[in-house]
């Protein structure tokens, strides 16, 4: 009896270990940001139909016995859109007493990727990531970061800038040659713009 106990306990962590070994090494990231949209639902805005289907997850699991196997729901597309809009909003957000989270773009689209992927996986239809609201929101979002974001870097700018600097620098020549030599074995030395901006030193090897 003990034996056979022993034997099923056995099997049930082989196959949980397969199971495991077959899940993306994203998974386990996506568990908690789908963990952290839950647990705001369930704070901040309480009174939804999704908050109710937590809760009766939740009341489940405490006593599985009996009850029948719960159907997966998905958000609406609603509680989405007031999710990301909190996690974007700068100071008060579309909740009362909720502060803004002030995030980035991409992490946001991280974030909704994520609950995007669970409802791909249980099968539930079409994503409610691609309600119409809420894509033209991100893409707003996108195109302000983008707007705000720092200028790319001009390598032709750059490499001069950095080279008329270090040769008047007072530095000795060997040791203005080991620098620039780090900085372009950090760029990887390849075929480029950078490549005609260091002068040769007469005498030096």
């Amino acid at each position: 009896m003990i034996s056979a106990q022993a034997g099923r306990e056995k099997s049930i962590r082989a196959a949980a270990n397969d199971c495991e070994s077959e899940l993306p090494k994203s998974h386990a990231s996506r568990v908690t940001k789908q963990g952290k949209f839950e647990a705001f639902v369930l704070e901040h805005m309480p009174d939804c139909d999704y908050a109710d289907y937590l809760r009766n997850l939740k009341a489940d699991l405490a006593a599985p016995a009996g009850r029948p196997r719960r159907a997966f729901q998905k958000p609406s597309s609603g509680v989405l859109l007031v999710y990301a809009k909190v996690l974007r909003a700068d100071g008060p957000s579309v909740i009362e007493g909720v502060a803004g989270r002030n995030f980035k773009y991409n992490y946001i689209k991280t974030l909704l990727s994520s609950i995007n992927a669970t409802i791909k996986e249980f099968g539930s239809g079409m994503s409610t990531q691609m309600c119409s609201q809420l894509r033209q929101c991100t893409t707003t979002w996108q195109d302000e970061d983008e707007t705000k974001s720092a200028p790319a870097f001009c390598m032709e700018k750059g490499m001069k800038l950095c080279w008329t600097n270090m040769a008047s620098s007072g530095w000795a020549k060997i040791d203005i040659l080991q620098w620039w030599s780090m900085l372009l074995v950090a760029i990887c030395v390849r075929p480029g713009p950078h490549k005609g901006h260091c002068r040769e030193f007469d005498g030096a090897r």
